[in-house]
């Protein structure tokens, strides 16, 4: 039988637009997006601080996020977490695009 998920309330007078009620509101986040990430995603994000490894912006849940290898792996690379980087999906795209100009 399929585990039922547990949705865990939102504090009352939480307001996501409210700068107080950020650090709750990303510690949610986190939690959430560790339970459901794959588990090489989960540990590039965590070992690069939430971050994205070409445009150091915040990589959001709902972002739609890339693993990108340094060394592809038809030039002999891998896929061990030394040789991935995670990034968002545009950034992936614009870093292959001027590769290849």
């Amino acid at each position: 039988m399929a585990k039922i998920p547990i949705h865990i309330k939102i504090r009352k007078k939480s307001n996501p637009f409210d700068k107080a009620d950020e650090p709750y509101f990303e510690k949610r986040w986190t939690n959430s997006w560790k339970k459901e990430a794959t588990k090489k995603k989960k540990t590039l994000w965590l070992l690069q601080e939430g971050k994205c490894s070409r445009c150091k912006g915040k990589l959001e849940f709902e972002d739609e996020l890339h693993v990108h290898h340094i060394v592809m792996k038809c030039l002999g690379g891998n896929d061990t977490l030394s040789n991935l980087e995670l990034m968002h999906g545009v950034c992936h795209r614009q870093l292959h695009a001027t590769e290849s100009a």
